[in-house]
């Protein structure tokens, strides 16, 4: 009996080989994002306006030899603030708009790590940070690490612009906690809430405060 072969249409899907382009476009553009379900962001920002705002980063302008702290987002607190025993700590985006110089400082531990001015649209991205950040310092978390970031106008005439830095915070050796302590942007009073909490409108004062969420990754593993 003849033998007959039979041939079937394929459809070609891919080059034959694993695509990276995903991985390598995400690189490129926004290292980092793609959060561990222990990895959650903090943003330090700091806005210099006379504008009416409800978010506690948003500071009136700053005159000429004054100096600011930056405010942690998510909680509307000045820093300095702490990365505690068993979290890590990395930066992987700044970004500074001023329309004067500025002198940024980031201190550690007590000691100052860096600073540098700046005066016109700087945005940077890293995947760690060596200085901004203790990942590299105490990858373990084995101490609590207290940290600051100021913003001085060194112009001689008061500063207007947008300060910001992206964290990546890792915690690997402690409890995920699910809610977190904020701070009244009009009578400073305090209140915990879930992280996820964006608007709170205070029980002293009865004013609204906005403030970001705490966003920690879903990736297990």
């Amino acid at each position: 009996m003849a033998y007959v072969e039979r041939t079937y249409p394929v459809v070609q899907r891919g080059l034959g080989r694993r695509d990276y382009t995903g991985e390598i476009w995400s690189g490129k553009t926004r290292p980092g994002l793609e959060l561990a379900y222990n990895q959650f962001f903090r943003v330090f920002s700091l806005v210099c306006s006379n504008e009416l705002s409800l978010w506690p980063q948003v500071k009136s302008i700053l005159p000429p030899g004054d100096t600011y702290h930056l405010v942690e987002a998510a909680t509307g607190f000045d820093l300095p603030s702490v990365v505690p025993i068993g979290h890590t700590l990395f930066t992987f985006s700044s970004m500074f708009t001023p329309n004067l110089k500025a002198k940024m400082r980031f201190v550690t531990d007590g000691f100052l790590v860096t600073e540098g001015t700046s005066e016109t649209l700087t945005t940077t991205y890293a995947f760690s940070s060596y200085i901004l950040g203790t990942d590299l310092i105490d990858p373990t978390g084995l101490a609590a690490h207290p940290f600051d970031i100021t913003i001085t106008n060194v112009g001689k005439k008061p500063m207007t612009g947008q300060f910001a830095f992206i964290s990546v915070e890792t915690i690997v050796g402690s409890v995920v906690l699910d809610t977190k302590t904020v701070k009244c942007k009009h009578c400073d009073s305090t209140t915990e809430v879930k992280n996820e909490v964006t608007r709170v409108t205070c029980k002293e004062c009865d004013k609204l405060s906005y403030y970001y969420p705490i966003i920690r990754g879903g990736k297990l593993g």
